[in-house]
C-alpha cells in the first residue's frame, strides 16, 4: 500500500525517488517531444463539462474566474447587469461563455438566470456568487439607511437569492456546488473599512455555515472565499468618488503592496480565481461551511509592537496631561503603517 500511495504521489506531483531509487515520472501523453525527450505534460480539467453560474462576472474577480473555469472545461453564464461589460467578457473568452442580464437584487433575474442554465445546458453544477458592491464612507451616528439598504440588497440579499434558486435545481440531482464571496471585511473590522460593507461582508461566512448545514444532507456542498484588497475597477471607482478624482489603478496597488505581508507581491483577480477553482472543483470534495481567506495571513497580523507601544508612552508621559486620552490621540495620530495602507486618506497622500 506505502507503495502504491508513493507512485500515485509521483503520478500527480511530479518526477520523485522512491526508497529502492526507483525514479517516478509523471504520466505523460503521446505527442511531440520536449528537450528531455519525453512527451509534454497534459493538464487536466478540473471542471469538465460542469455548468457554471457566475453573478458579478463582468467585473475583476468574475471574468478572471469565467476565464479560467472555461478553460477547465466548464460551460460558463456570466450574470450580470452591466450588459455592455458582459458582453465583452464573452467576446474575450469565447467558446464555451454566454452572457445574461441579472441584477441580483431582484429575484425574478436570479430564479430567470438558474433557469436559463437549465434551458441551455440541462441542469446547474455550480453557482459562484460573486456580485457585490461597495459603500459610501459612513459612521453609525449618520448611518444612511437607503444606503444601508441599496448595498445589503446587492450583497446579503442577493447572496441569499443565489443559495435559495441554486438549491431549487440542484437539490432534486443530489448534487452541487455553492461558492460565496465575501472579503477579509467578514473576518476583520477598523476605521479604515467601510461601515456598511464590513457589515454585509460580515454576514457571508454565517450564512455559508448555514446554508452548508441544511443542503449538506442534499449532497450540495457551500463555501465562501474572502480576497483581499485588490485594485480592481470597482475599487478604483470607489476611491475616484470618494477619496480623490485622479486615483488610479497603479496607486492602489502601491498602496497594497505596502501592506502585504508577501513580500513584493499583491493579491490579483487570478490569485482569487484560483481560490474560486478549487473550491468548485472535486478536489475540495470534503470541504463545506468553510472560509477561505486569500490574503497572504494580513488578517492574522496583531496591530501591536511592544516597542512601537514604548514609543508612545514615551511620548505620553513627556505630554502636558500624560493622561490616557493624551495617549490614545497620539497612538490614533501615528497608527501603524501595516494596517494604514487600506486607510482612504494615507493611499490619496501616495
Amino acid at each position: 500500500m506505502i507503495l502504491w500511495f508513493l507512485l500515485l504521489q509521483g503520478l500527480a506531483l511530479g518526477p520523485g525517488v522512491l526508497t529502492d531509487g526507483t525514479v517516478i515520472k509523471p504520466v505523460r501523453s503521446a505527442g511531440p517531444f520536449d528537450e528531455d525527450h519525453s512527451p509534454p505534460l497534459v493538464p487536466i480539467p478540473r471542471l469538465e463539462e460542469k455548468v457554471a453560474i457566475i453573478t458579478g462576472g463582468a467585473g475583476g474577480i468574475g471574468s478572471a474566474a469565467a476565464k479560467l473555469f472555461a478553460s477547465h472545461g466548464a460551460y460558463v453564464i456570466i450574470a450580470d447587469k452591466n450588459d455592455t461589460a458582459g458582453e465583452k467578457v464573452v467576446q474575450q473568452i469565447g467558446g464555451r461563455v454566454l452572457f445574461k442580464h441579472c441584477d441580483v437584487s431582484k429575484e425574478a433575474d436570479v430564479a430567470l438566470t438558474v433557469n436559463y442554465a437549465l434551458e441551455k445546458f440541462g441542469k446547474l453544477d455550480i453557482l459562484f456568487n460573486n456580485a457585490g458592491v461597495a459603500s459610501p464612507l459612513q459612521t453609525f451616528q449618520g448611518l444612511n439607511m437607503d444606503d444601508y439598504d441599496r448595498c445589503t440588497a446587492v450583497n446579503v440579499r442577493g447572496i441569499v437569492l443565489g443559495i435559495k434558486h441554486a438549491a431549487r435545481v440542484m437539490v432534486p440531482r443530489r448534487t452541487g456546488i455553492i461558492l460565496n464571496t465575501a472579503s477579509i471585511a467578514s473576518v476583520a473590522t477598523g476605521g479604515t473599512i467601510k461601515l456598511i460593507y464590513n457589515m454585509n461582508k460580515a454576514n457571508i461566512p454565517g450564512i455559508t455555515k448555514v446554508a452548508a448545514y441544511h443542503l449538506g444532507k442534499h449532497g450540495i456542498r457551500v463555501n465562501c472565499i474572502s480576497p483581499a484588497g485588490l485594485a480592481t475597477e470597482m475599487v478604483v471607482d470607489w476611491h475616484k468618488k470618494f477619496v480623490q478624482e485622479n486615483i488610479d489603478r497603479h496607486t492602489l496597488e502601491k498602496a497594497f503592496l505596502r501592506c502585504s505581508p508577501l513580500n513584493g507581491r499583491i493579491c490579483t483577480t487570478e490569485d482569487i480565481a484560483k481560490g474560486a477553482l478549487y473550491l468548485c472543483s472535486d478536489e475540495s470534495g470534503y470541504i463545506s461551511g468553510q472560509n477561505l481567506i486569500i490574503d497572504a495571513g494580513y488578517t492574522n497580523i496583531v496591530d501591536y509592537d511592544p516597542m512601537e507601544l514604548r514609543k508612545k508612552l514615551k511620548s505620553a508621559s513627556n505630554s502636558d496631561s500624560g493622561s490616557l486620552s493624551s495617549a490614545t490621540a497620539n497612538t490614533a495620530e501615528s497608527g501603524n503603517r501595516d494596517h494604514q495602507c487600506f486607510n482612504p486618506v494615507v493611499i490619496s497622500k501616495l
